[in-house]
């Protein structure tokens, strides 16, 4: 039963003595209701074919994100008035297992995006104990959030893909509101304990934020922390909307593999 979500979302504060390992809600914001084992789920698509994963994925997207993308792809993800369907990890179950043959066969899963999905560790967790666990389990995801999320999804999540935005901290404040360290943080704490070959990270052109050299400073910074995915690619703007990115043309970009070199996608 869809049901609407009457919350309304603060901002969250902004000075300079924000503690990114201890993020917390803004006021009036409840992004995930534990005690009833509900999560918001405002999209579920499938039948992808290798878009956000391998073989052929159901993409779960998650209502809510922290950051504040100047040219977010799914802003309505962020209003609590959005009309979304609160599941508990079972009904997701049951809605997205009726493609279990196509996972199997092709090797693919459920991909969380959202929205931010870590933000609800706590119900993918869950829902990796009940689906088959031949099933590749993926996120999309900015890893803005707590240290926490993190831990509880290291060990269930088969491939991370991640949207960094830009390795400057400035480029990266001026693009979703707030500081880089978190992301940064989480990176670190991901790759230092071997996940390396279970992340692609993804570096966008980001027009009007970044430019060609700040992209290969971030690749290069990439690189050196130990990341052996690095997917470059650009976002297109709506002639109608600039703020929105276009929702029918395809990410274009190129992938930079472990050995450095580039395969247009």
């Amino acid at each position: 039963m869809l049901e609407d979500l009457d919350e309304t979302i603060g901002r969250l504060p902004r000075n300079k003595e924000y503690k990114f390992l201890s993020v917390e809600e803004p006021k009036g914001y409840t992004y995930l209701d534990k005690t009833k084992g509900l999560a918001p789920i405002c999209a579920i698509d499938r039948c992808r074919i290798s878009t956000d994963g391998k073989g052929i994925t159901t993409l779960v997207g998650f209502h809510k994100c922290l950051l504040r993308c100047k040219y977010c792809i799914n802003p309505q993800t962020w209003q609590m008035n959005t009309t979304t369907k609160k599941m508990m990890p079972q009904e997701l179950y049951e809605e997205v297992k009726k493609d279990n043959l196509y996972f199997q066969a092709t090797g693919g899963g459920i991909t969380f995006g959202g929205g931010e999905p870590c933000l609800y560790s706590w119900f993918i967790a869950e829902f990796r104990e009940i689906c088959n666990p031949q099933w590749k389990l993926n996120i999309e995801t900015s890893l803005w959030v707590d240290r926490c999320h993190i831990e509880k999804l290291l060990h269930l999540i088969d491939f991370w893909i991640i949207d960094i935005k830009d390795m400057d901290n400035t480029i990266y404040k001026n693009y979703t509101g707030f500081a880089n360290d978190l992301m940064i943080s989480n990176l670190r704490f991901l790759l230092d304990n071997n996940k390396a070959h279970q992340i692609l990270v993804r570096v966008p052109y980001i027009q009007g934020y970044n430019t060609e050299e700040d992209i290969k400073r971030s690749v290069l910074k990439l690189k050196e922390m130990g990341v052996l995915n690095i997917e470059r690619f650009e976002y297109h703007l709506s002639e109608e909307n600039p703020l929105v990115l276009f929702p029918e043309r395809p990410l274009i970009g190129s992938l930079i593999t472990e050995g450095g070199e580039s395969a247009k996608k």
